[in-house]
């Protein structure tokens, strides 16, 4: 009934970007990651490894998002 998992094996990172407060985003029962893990990913077999939110963007200075990158770097090598 259901198609066959093609990419069964796979693993992947999310990362999130938004300019509400982390915590908001949790309290409304992070509704994208929910698409992407269960809806997308997971219908094609792919697992997630992590899912990493950086919040408020509107407000970070240049140096902030340097470190963000840096961290998503970090994490992927």
């Amino acid at each position: 009934m259901f198609p066959k998992k093609l990419l069964s094996g796979k693993k992947a990172r999310i990362f999130c970007t938004c300019d509400a407060k982390g915590w908001m985003y949790w309290l409304i029962g992070n509704p994208l990651r929910i698409i992407l893990q269960v809806g997308t990913l997971g219908w094609c077999g792919v697992k997630v490894k992590s899912y990493t939110v950086f919040d408020q963007m509107r407000k970070r200075t240049h140096a902030d998002r340097e470190n963000m990158l840096k961290k998503v770097t970090r994490m992927v090598s």
